[in-house]
């Protein structure tokens, strides 16, 4: 059964962080610290969270349920003057997937959680009306949100700031779509970040939870100021390479120009990877566009956030955060070349509380559906799903958010959708575990495919971007081809990205380091001391890697849920099928240290020191 993390005795301001916990269904809260030896093994962010998640949450637990719990870890680094290191990790069992949750959101409010003492927040129960969750250092306050439900998420941080006037407080809320529980609402920060993935704004709107602010004025002990000083001064010379300064000009949509020349871009719900002109000249013109902003999260000096002006009001007077993944998922995806229309739709998805991705996958099955006639116009509501169509992109996400006509099907995501449709929609859908694919195509990149099929929250650029394929490890003096092909290589470069995610470090800055495991190694030490997580820091990937995996075996995973498309394993283009992917998957489960089927012995727990996570004899079921 699930067991809750060790304590220790006292707490003074130099012992670790605390951990809060809410309850919404009493209106209680309680602060605990957390012991010195999970702080060593998780460290914080995501492998704090999930390690949370597991041991609190019970198996089976309905995601849309009170007992459901919502954990947010700020990043180990997140406080300390580290350029970067301000990812609020957030963690529960997704009810998009069934599987584990996650998303991250960068930005102050994981600096003011951090500022208020807190290694981790834990919210269960549900509130039997709409409430906002108010932190202000040991003050945990509860009030109604009554007035605030149903405004849209730039209202709703008008209104938070208009009821909170004093300073340094920072806000979390969700829109429309997390009051309706659509299956994959995000949950959005005052700068209008978004934690889009995996639908834990819809956590948030079962528990009646409108939104969350935070302040704090503790500060970070630094075990090594001068060294960290000096770590810090190398760091930001680091960041001035143009491989990372890249990204201050042009941000992330520089990759729809990249892959539409590479030929890679997936188009029309991946039935085609195209090398389109028409998309050269879409990135081109992102690119060019004079009306956009550049922002950067606070401190740090590559500013890779790229604000476009929407063409419409429904982003209220905020320009509209353009990343890569909502222009592939609004536009090519769907047909879609319309710069206009591309701002318009990421602009309501934000303004709605939406994961773009999703959002724009499952208007993508939606549009094929209707192109092999298994959707009709009269399901529909007369709403005409053409690839292309400009006006049915925007109606779909306004009906989705507030669940009404053809939205009450699309809100369950694709895969929920075509269970629900039949007629064989399944085959089309585009997911991995029930999370809607990235905008990189496995077709062309063999390793990206292993590692999009292998993450635990289901298909995931974050941890398995193009770089898996297309940036060597350092002294790795193999081909391309020959990287590609291996699990190790892989495996490798996503441990890379979570070393990153636990000290909650920008994935932008991978650049700016060197020897990256070494160099965070030495950053952590500078902070928090030459024992501790420090010393613990190699063996953290693969502890994140076993919570995650003990957690989904828990909650019913098999093998066949660690796979593509059907259409993603015919890749007559470079020689691969589908049998060839079921090898890799065999040799990545032997590399991680894993059986044969996927799971994890207690001989391989214990080598990881963690003899006390073992999977329950109970498991939950994956609700259909």
């Amino acid at each position: 059964m699930a067991h809750n993390l060790k304590s220790s005795p006292e707490l003074t301001t130099t012992t670790p962080p605390r951990l809060l916990h809410v309850d919404l269904s009493d209106r209680s809260s309680r602060i605990e610290p957390i012991s010195r030896s999970d702080l060593n093994r998780f460290a914080g962010g995501p492998a704090l969270a999930a390690a949370i998640l597991y041991q609190l949450l019970p198996p089976g637990t309905d995601p849309l349920g009170p007992a459901n719990i919502l954990v947010m870890a700020p990043g180990a680094l997140t406080g300390a003057p580290v350029p970067g290191s301000d990812r609020l990790s957030l963690a529960a069992r997704s009810p998009q997937t069934g599987f584990i949750g996650e998303s991250t959101l960068s930005g102050p409010i994981s600096e003011s959680l951090a500022h208020a003492g807190f290694a981790a927040l834990v919210i269960s129960g549900a509130a039997s009306s709409p409430v906002h969750l108010r932190i202000d250092g040991d003050s945990i306050t509860i009030h109604d949100a009554g007035h605030i439900w149903g405004l849209p998420i730039p209202e709703t941080i008008v209104a938070f700031t208009d009821e909170t006037p004093e300073h340094g407080f920072e806000f979390m809320a969700i829109g429309p779509a997390g009051e309706n529980v659509v299956r994959f609402a995000g949950i959005a920060d005052r700068t209008g970040r978004v934690a889009g993935r995996t639908g834990l704004g819809a956590v948030m709107g079962s528990k009646n939870l409108k939104g969350i602010t935070v302040r704090g004025d503790r500060h970070l002990p630094l075990h090594d100021p001068d060294g960290l000083r000096s770590q810090i001064k190398d760091l930001a010379e680091r960041l001035k390479r143009p491989e990372v300064a890249v990204y201050g000009w042009s941000g992330s949509v520089k990759s729809l120009s990249t892959l539409s020349r590479l030929g890679s871009l997936p188009t029309a719900n991946f039935q085609q990877s195209t090398g389109d002109p028409v998309y050269h000249l879409l990135g081109d013109a992102l690119l060019q566009e004079t009306d956009r902003l550049r922002h950067g999260c606070v401190g740090c000096p590559v500013a890779c956030e790229h604000r476009f002006e929407p063409p419409t009001a429904h982003n209220g007077s905020r320009a509209v955060r353009l990343e890569y993944q909502s222009v592939y998922a609004l536009g090519p995806l769907c047909g879609i070349h319309d710069l206009p229309t591309i701002i318009q739709a990421a602009a309501l998805c934000d303004t709605l509380g939406i994961d773009t991705v999703s959002m724009g996958a499952t208007i993508a099955w939606a549009m094929e559906s209707f192109q092999r006639g298994v959707l009709t116009i009269e399901q529909t509501g007369g709403l005409d799903l053409t690839f292309g169509n400009s006006a049915a992109l925007i109606e779909c996400i306004e009906l989705t958010a507030r669940r009404d006509g053809i939205g009450a099907l699309l809100a369950g995501g694709s895969l929920r959708a075509a269970r629900s449709l039949g007629g064989g929609s399944s085959a089309w859908t585009m997911q991995v575990k029930g999370l809607e694919m990235p905008g990189y195509d496995p077709r062309h990149h063999r390793g990206l495919g292993m590692g999009l099929a292998m993450s635990a929250r289901g298909a995931c650029h974050n941890r398995a971007g193009l770089g898996l394929d297309v940036e060597p490890l350092p002294g790795d003096p193999r081909s391309s081809a020959d990287r590609e092909a291996s699990p190790a290589g892989g495996i490798s470069r996503e441990d890379r990205q979570s070393l990153m995610d636990v000290l909650g470090i920008c994935k932008f800055f991978r650049f700016a380091f060197d020897d990256l495991p070494n160099e965070c190694a030495g950053l952590l030490t500078a902070v928090g001391g030459p024992g501790g997580a420090a010393a613990e820091f190699a063996r953290l990937p693969a502890r994140l890697a076993a919570i995650r995996r003990l957690f989904n075996l828990r909650e019913g995973l098999t093998p066949a849920d660690d796979a593509l498309p059907a259409r993603l394993l015919d890749r007559a283009d470079n020689g691969s099928n589908g049998a060839d992917f079921h090898k890799q998957r065999t040799a990545y489960y032997r590399h991680r240290g894993w059986t044969k089927d996927g799971e994890i012995s207690l001989s391989t727990l214990a080598a990881l020191g963690m003899e006390d996570f073992a999977i329950e004899a109970q498991t939950g079921d994956r609700p259909h």
